[in-house]
């Protein structure tokens, strides 16, 4: 086989790594009976199966069989064969394989696609490094930030207004392509926005990515304040916690260094706790009409 092709599958086969970090947070299709979970069940699930098929497909090429060897390799095998195993005894085989409505993401496929994205994230070599693995979480940044900017529009009307027909699913100001809930959507942007104070400060990327880090954090911060979930707050408190703990143990247990970091995390820290005590909605203050409140059970 001509090494032309090996390296045509390997460039594929990042592609589509690639392609799912980025494009998950942002997936859905409007003309299912579930818009959100389901389809973003099936793409992990084409998808993965595209680029293991891709990667075997490399390794006859090449001649030979490469694994790496991961101290994760094994439990995960392990987690994967006890639940395949109750699966196959479960009292509903099919919704165990394939979920079932509203819960498709515990869906044992699922799991399966998650662990072979792992096999071929370690395999293919793109996490091999730092600078690697920074290269990832940027993807899935650019894609949280596209996710905040569309919230943000369907929560103001913007998307409302633009369309003709006022019963669609994008004309919901809680509409937002990550999921179906605007709680998901909050606790995933709590994610995102720990990960981004940290990035900005840790002196490694570019001038351009630093403007859309913190351009993205205060867009993160803006969407979690307009929901205000508690749980996403705690979230964030604790990460900037954390990450205030770590920059003083890095900096040897002195505040001088980094203290812009120190005092941004604090600020943080300090709104998160502030705004889990008041039964306040900020959306109503703010957008003149309260978000849709959901259930917790």
């Amino acid at each position: 086989m001509p090494k032309s092709l090996i390296k045509y599958l390997e460039k594929t086969i990042t592609f589509i790594i690639k392609g799912v970090i980025f494009l998950l947070p942002l997936f859905f299709l409007p003309w299912t009976s579930e818009y959100f979970e389901f389809n973003k069940q099936l793409f992990l699930w084409l998808a993965m199966s595209l680029a293991l098929f891709l990667w075997l497909l490399k390794q006859a090429a090449a001649g030979e069989i490469r694994i790496k060897v991961n101290s994760l390799n094994l439990p995960i095998i392990i987690f994967l064969a006890l639940t395949g195993v109750s699966t196959l005894f479960s009292l509903n085989v099919f919704s165990s394989f394939f979920g079932s409505y509203g819960r498709f993401s515990d869906a044992w496929l699922g799991l399966l696609s998650l662990a072979v994205f792992y096999f071929l994230l370690i395999n293919s070599g793109l996490a091999d490094s730092a600078l690697k693995i920074f290269v990832l979480v940027k993807l899935l940044f650019y894609s949280a930030f596209i996710l905040a900017v569309i919230s943000l529009l369907a929560m103001s009307g913007a998307i409302q207004s633009a369309l003709a027909d006022p019963f669609n699913i994008l004309a919901s100001p809680s509409f937002n392509p990550a999921s179906g809930s605007l709680l998901s959507l909050a606790v995933f942007l709590a994610v995102m926005s720990v990960a981004a104070v940290g990035f900005l400060f840790t002196g490694v990327i570019k001038k351009f990515d630093r403007f859309i880090f913190g351009l993205g954090l205060i867009l993160f911060l803006i969407v979690l304040g307009l929901i205000n979930f508690y749980l996403s707050w705690l979230i964030l408190a604790l990460g900037a916690g954390l990450l205030i703990i770590g920059n003083f143990i890095e900096s040897g247990l002195s505040f001088k260094k980094n203290y812009y970091f120190l005092i941004l995390a604090i600020l943080i820290l300090a709104a998160s706790l502030m705004l889990t005590l008041p039964k306040t909605n900020p959306a109503k203050i703010i957008l003149g009409r309260p978000l849709p409140r959901e259930a917790i059970i």
